[in-house]
């Protein structure tokens, strides 16, 4: 059996208007803000190629791209309660 190489993506979704928490995703904890676990994870992993962030919110995709992951800039229209 031959083995084949899988180049995995991780896409992160981090919308910027939470209704419990305001900004969530850039909320601090443990020193860093929250999305920052989560995009560190991915791109330590030996598993993962390419991190994505998508976010409507451009502090975050800032944040983001500043720390490694590429962005994805999303319409508020696609950020909603209602959005799929």
């Amino acid at each position: 059996m031959i083995k084949q190489n899988l180049k995995m993506h991780a896409i992160i979704l981090a919308r910027g208007n939470s209704k419990s928490i305001k900004q969530k995703n850039l909320k601090i904890i443990n020193g860093k803000p929250l999305i920052y676990w989560t995009i560190l994870d991915c791109l330590k992993s030996s598993y993962i190629e390419n991190v994505w962030v998508s976010s409507d919110n451009n502090e975050i995709l800032d944040y983001s791209k500043k720390i490694g992951a590429s962005i994805i800039v999303r319409p508020k229209s696609l950020s909603k309660d209602t959005s799929t």
